[in-house]
């Protein structure tokens, strides 16, 4: 699995809300383009979560995480 991330979303505006991520390989089913709503979004580190169990590794939580993301199967 591959994942390719910025810390910025808008550098000019030193914008950390609303980041570009992306995330190739890994067995997962990927579907193109997943979109959330900006006001109510969900954690970084859901995705992070979410990585480390498709590996395999039984790990409840990861730093703030708030439950594993589902949308990349």
């Amino acid at each position: 699995m591959v994942l390719s991330a910025s810390n910025l979303s808008n550098a000019s505006a030193h914008r950390v809300d609303n980041l570009p991520v992306i995330l190739a390989g890994g067995g997962f089913k990927h579907q193109g383009h997943v979109a959330f709503d900006r006001k109510k979004n969900k954690p970084l580190s859901n995705l992070y979560l979410r990585m480390l169990q498709q590996l395999q590794l039984d790990v409840p939580a990861f730093g703030c995480s708030t439950g594993a993301l589902s949308e990349v199967g």
